[in-house]
């Protein structure tokens, strides 16, 4: 079902996992067809990732009518949901899967920092239409208070995601579940069709410690990534959570009206689904509110602007510089030795290099996937 994979990153498995795997498998038959009965151990956790990857961009795909069902062919992902999957034995859709299963090989090498399905409305532009997100996160020795983000007061769904610990492999099972309905009820109940002429890729960055020559099969290097129009709401679709792994879904489009009722239509839609299945309800990370019994809305609103003060007279602004000379010291003559060629001040050695000067982001990027949609393409052939 899933693109075939190369050598994992790391194989080996930890004291933990080995005596939490024996307890801790799924009996589903269907299941077991296509992802490991544990996924406490890294080398399991790597296949669920890459496989559960393959299963949302092909839902994704196939729910907003970029390619035609000729493109999929079905699969159970578990006795209670079938699906239909990105089919190998078409071109477009094998084309689409190869670039997949470079993606997944990015995440066995613990490189993909995001992959992105992009619609923009012409081929090579750096603002998007629509973006569906795929962003993930990695635990060193299963830590899960290996954090993401330098900055403490980022509550993103993928740094909040990283002080999740793993609740066990049946509730990942419900996590993916959840999340491909998640991904059906974005697509046809809450976006607008997409227009019939688009263009459509995926595009890719690393991880910060990626070396330098490192590239995903199929990607080529650029130095955009994309960008979103002001008016794009964003809604988060769910996360999962392996032994060794997470990642956080999301969707950002122009054809969402909002983002606040999309949140509740899809928390509405989950929460039903479980009830249905008899899963447990996972705490997606919602952004627009808090994920609560009153689905607290999360304030937008910015804060309240200064008083603009009214312009100094001549008069003012000449007593402010007047009173200003009077309050410093007499200058002191700084007296210091000639550095040498390559050597830096004392100051500038003391001052931390900010995160975002001392990171050379790295992209790669796949030809456009569909330049026109499907119904156009069906016309054109008649």
């Amino acid at each position: 079902m899933a693109p075939a994979e190369s050598t994992p990153r790391n194989t080996g498995t930890y004291a933990d996992d080995s005596v939490l795997s024996q307890n801790d498998i799924i009996t589903d038959a269907k299941w077991c067809q296509s992802f490991p009965q544990s996924l406490a151990d890294e080398t399991s956790s790597s296949k669920f990732m890459i496989r559960a990857m393959f299963v949302a961009f092909s839902c994704v795909i196939r729910y907003r009518k970029i390619l035609g069902e000729e493109c999929f062919k079905s699969n159970y992902i578990a006795d209670k949901m079938k699906i239909r999957s990105l089919s190998f034995e078409n071109n477009e859709s094998l084309t689409i899967s190869q670039h997949l299963r470079s993606a997944g090989d990015a995440i066995k090498e613990g490189a993909l920092e995001e992959l992105a399905m992009v619609v923009t409305q012409k081929e090579g532009d750096v603002e998007a239409l629509e973006v569906f997100s795929w962003k993930m996160h990695y635990d060193e020795y299963n830590n899960p208070s290996a954090v993401l983000s330098l900055d403490a007061s980022n509550n993103s769904p993928i740094s909040q995601l990283s002080k999740i610990g793993y609740a066990g492999s049946k509730s990942v099972r419900d996590q993916l579940v959840l999340l491909v309905r998640s991904l059906q009820v974005v697509c046809q109940k809450i976006l607008a069709p997409l227009p019939e002429n688009v263009s459509i890729n995926f595009r890719m960055s690393y991880m910060d410690h990626v070396h330098s020559d490192y590239k995903a099969d199929g990607f080529k290097e650029t130095t955009t990534f994309y960008t979103l129009p002001e008016d794009c709401q964003i809604a988060s679709l769910g996360q999962l959570r392996p032994g060794h792994h997470g990642c956080d879904l999301s969707c950002s489009s122009v054809y969402m009206n909002d983002s606040y009722e999309a949140e509740l239509v899809l928390k509405k839609y989950a929460e039903k689904c479980a009830d249905s299945l008899g899963y447990d309800v996972p705490n997606t990370l919602y952004q627009s509110f808090v994920s609560d019994a009153n689905a607290t809305r999360v304030s937008t609103e910015k804060t309240p602007e200064q008083p603009i003060e009214s312009p100094k007279t001549p008069e003012e602004d000449l007593v402010e510089k007047v009173e200003s000379v009077k309050l410093k010291d007499s200058p002191v003559k700084n007296v210091r030795g000639r550095r040498k060629r390559g050597q830096v001040s004392d100051k500038i050695a003391e001052k931390p290099i900010p995160v975002e000067e001392r990171r050379t982001t790295r992209y790669g990027r796949v030809r456009s996937v569909s330049v026109i949609s499907p119904e156009k393409r069906s016309k054109r052939n008649l």
